[in-house]
């Protein structure tokens, strides 16, 4: 089969549905299918790269000469699946496909009014806070689509709009996301977060509670990753935008590991962390709840609620049995069941179903 995935703009730092998408496309290719990634040039959040890669298309009479391994550096991409840019996706043509899927609700809308089908929605997120929630509520209720949701979370918010879902397990790189240090070996007071400038991502909590903390315990080991600027004293060490590789050891190196999103679509942090031996703490924040169970292989407490993460935090320094316990649940529960074989498997059976 020939898929053509929509990629909105061309991301040149880590995110996690991106490379769900990427992830997608590489495991197709790996069982012989024909796989086009199509960037849409039009992305205002991009635009740095974008200037750039419109500049180097004005001279080039072959789009497919671009090679998208140049910008997008963090993820490796599997050797056949095949690069196309265009400028507007309301206006230029996208190759044909047996499946062309929109990778979010923006591109839907725009192949929905082109009658662009078979189409599949890859719904990452229900952005239930959006102004624009209207349009996401109408392309997530089209009869035309195949919306394969990545968790049962988002999968429930678009049965409620009285169409047909399906739910994906999705998976981690179980190569590069594996336990490395001993769980009981771990120093209780090593804690790792995600560093994010939007609120809605929580880590300004996480800052004020570990601030907090830090006051009362000196030896407190703070470790965080992200892809932007971030100059804190509470942390010992920061990362930014570092490879997976990298992230992957922090996590090995850390005991506890915070998740302090409002809403999130599924969340591959914690789940990676998971796999690499950290005990989570959680908020309540959606789709976690595929992978989390309160109490069995995670803390979980309500987003926004500094006193909650703090007496979660606590108990987990001063309780280092917990802290074992929790984190090989973790390990047990994502190494066992999230898997990308499982992924992809019933992605397939998905489509053989329709």
């Amino acid at each position: 089969m020939k898929f053509n995935f929509i990629i909105p703009g061309v991301p040149v730092k880590p995110s996690g549905g991106f490379r769900v998408a990427f992830e997608l496309a590489n495991r197709l290719c790996l069982l012989r299918n024909e796989v086009l990634l199509t960037f849409v040039l039009n992305r205002p959040s991009f635009s740095f790269s974008v200037k750039w890669l419109k500049k180097k298309l004005k001279y080039r009479k072959k789009k497919q000469a671009i090679n998208a391994k140049e910008h997008v550096k963090w993820f490796n991409f599997d050797n056949d699946v095949k690069f196309d840019y265009i400028d507007d996706l309301e206006v230029n043509e996208v190759q044909g496909a047996d499946y062309i899927v929109a990778t979010n609700w923006r591109s839907a809308e725009v192949l929905l009014k082109r009658k662009k089908c078979p189409l599949i929605h890859l719904v990452q997120h229900y952005e239930f806070w959006s102004d624009k929630i209207d349009r996401i509520n109408s392309v997530c209720s089209s009869k035309e689509l195949i919306h394969i949701c990545v968790s049962r979370w988002i999968k429930e918010k678009v049965d409620k709009l009285g169409v047909e879902s399906f739910n994906i397990p999705i998976g981690i790189e179980s190569k590069l996301f594996q336990l490395k240090s001993p769980i009981e070996k771990r120093s209780c007071n090593s804690v790792c977060f995600m560093f994010h400038t939007a609120k809605w991502k929580g880590s300004h909590v996480v800052i004020e509670v570990l601030k907090d903390l830090g006051r009362q315990k000196k030896d407190l080991i703070v470790n965080a990753f992200g892809v932007y600027d971030f100059a804190n004293e509470g942390v010992s060490n920061y990362l930014k935008n570092p490879p997976q590789s990298a992230i992957a050891d922090m996590y090995n190196q850390s005991a506890i590991f915070i998740s302090s999103s409002y809403s999130e679509g599924l969340g591959l942090p914690p789940m990676e962390a998971m796999a690499c031996g950290c005990a989570v703490i959680t908020t309540n924040s959606g789709g976690v709840m595929d992978f989390c169970v309160p109490n069995e292989n995670c803390l979980m407490i309500q987003p926004e609620s500094p006193k909650e993460m703090a007496d979660a935090l606590l108990k987990l320094v001063n309780d280092n049995d917990l802290r074992v316990r929790l984190a090989h649940k973790g390990h047990e529960h994502i190494t066992r069941n999230f898997t990308w074989d499982k992924t992809i498997h019933s992605f397939l059976e998905i489509l053989k179903s329709k």
